[in-house]
């Protein structure tokens, strides 16, 4: 149905789209975001930018990260709302502020490119913020990605000491 290992043309949309609805009926965050990537590229759904902006509301009104920073990319790139380089940047925050490594990675390289931020419009100019950009990207780098699923470390029983390092490599 649904792998990295199919060729987009052999996914079974419709089957991927009804599976995905199921689940974000029942407020499942990353099938409600994945139904808006596959409407915003129109695999398996019309291309409908204000029924993207409704899903998106909708996961926002969840109090998703992910969706904050979905509306800011719909902002940015004028997706089914006015294009608003503003607005954008405040969704952005917004998500950063509750967590969204994706958001906090792509605003603290911002910072560290004061320019980029003259330039695409934001209304900030905080060119000398270092401080800004230092916390959002070690706060991003503190967390995987939303959508990974790490398997949990077991404890260590023991802490490794000089000799017992020396010991196993001379093994």
């Amino acid at each position: 149905m649904d792998s990295p290992y199919l060729w987009s043309e052999e996914r079974d949309y419709p089957k991927i789209v009804q599976r995905y609805t199921q689940a974000a009926e029942r407020q499942h965050w990353k099938a409600m975001m994945n139904l808006v990537t596959l409407q915003i590229e129109g695999r398996g759904l019309p291309r409908d930018p204000e029924a993207v902006v409704k899903r998106v509301e909708a996961a926002m009104q969840l109090g998703i990260p992910a969706a904050y920073d979905r509306m800011g990319t719909l902002y940015q790139r004028g997706i089914g709302v006015k294009g608003d380089a503003t607005r954008a940047f405040a969704f952005f925050q917004r998500a950063a502020d509750m967590g969204s490594p994706e958001s906090q990675t792509y605003l603290g390289g911002k910072w560290m490119r004061p320019m980029t931020i003259q330039k695409e419009g934001f209304g900030v100019t905080r060119s000398s913020d270092k401080k800004c950009c230092n916390v959002l990207l070690r706060k991003a780098m503190d967390k995987p990605p939303l959508n990974w699923d790490l398997p949990q470390e077991k404890p260590a029983t023991e802490k490794p000491t000089p000799d017992r390092c020396a010991t196993s490599m001379k093994a």
